[in-house]
């Protein structure tokens, strides 16, 4: 029997830190279960968790296995290649905490390299569980990321095809028809923007409990319910934000705003729900 599958080309436009269960000495490595994370992760978003379960399988109660497969077009060789972690960090400043940080190297994926994610219709996967399991695959190529820091905009993967929107009204409309729930943004571009110079800007964020509830923390471990990634919409790198709703958004910019942060100092365009609006 011929499974039908569908094929996605994407592209890495930041360094990536994935890796296996060694992530702070093994070489960075795309791989198929950190990717499956991420799409559960988007499907989560989008759909009740015993639909996510029933498409990509679970280990809890009634295990039950995977009704879509994934995999590469090719085996991929692991990379020793380093980058820096906090790209905004100085590493002339006379603050050494702050010299440390710019220092911090781990062994990523580079930027610009392509891939083909592959998904495999599998025995007991009806044309609903098939549709759903692929916009979750879109969903997650639009908006998330892979690996240490995706969430500021390291790891920041695009996708190729012609379903891939190039304009700021053809992204909404995507999302639109891919149901997502999320609030997204755009940080208007500016002459000289890179990508390299735009995950920069996107990590320079800020800590403390103050900034907890849009930012995240690490003690006590949480994850930032603001992300960034870089994206491109017609060839021009732009920096994407999302956000469960739109008070979240409005703090963090506020927040980023007062402290003189890179990306306080432009405005960001709601272009989903509500196109047009701007915070």
């Amino acid at each position: 029997m011929k499974f039908q599958t569908a094929e996605y080309p994407f592209k890495l436009l930041t360094p990536c830190f994935c890796g296996g269960a060694d992530n702070r000495s093994g070489a960075a490595e795309l791989r198929i279960p950190s990717i499956r994370g991420q799409i559960r992760l988007w499907h989560r978003s989008i759909a009740p968790v015993n639909v996510v379960n029933q498409i990509w399988g679970t280990t809890e109660g009634n295990t039950t296995a995977s009704k879509v497969g994934l995999s590469l077009d090719k085996p991929f060789t692991p990379s020793r290649m380093l980058a820096r972690l906090l790209p905004h960090c100085d590493p002339n400043s006379k603050d050494e905490e702050e010299k440390r940080k710019a220092a911090s190297k781990r062994d990523a994926l580079a930027e610009n390299q392509r891939f083909v994610l592959i998904a495999q219709r599998l025995i007991g996967c009806t044309q609903d569980d098939w549709e759903e399991a692929q916009r979750a695959i879109k969903l997650w190529l639009l908006l998330g990321g892979l690996g240490l820091r995706s969430n500021r905009a390291a790891g920041s993967v695009w996708p190729d095809g012609q379903w891939v929107p190039d304009t700021q009204e053809a992204l909404a409309e995507v999302l639109r028809v891919l149901r997502c729930n999320h609030t997204v943004l755009l940080v208007d571009p500016q002459e000289g923007d890179n990508a390299t110079r735009l995950r920069e800007f996107a990590s320079n964020t800020l800590r403390g409990p103050q900034h907890r509830p849009y930012f995240g923390g690490i003690n006590p471990r949480q994850s930032s319910p603001v992300r960034f990634k870089v994206i491109q919409l017609g060839g021009t790198p732009r920096v994407l934000v999302t956000s469960p709703n739109s008070s979240l958004a409005e703090q963090a910019k506020s927040a980023l705003r007062q402290s003189n942060k890179p990306l306080g100092q432009r405005s960001w365009d709601l272009i989903f729900p509500l196109p047009g609006s701007s915070i």
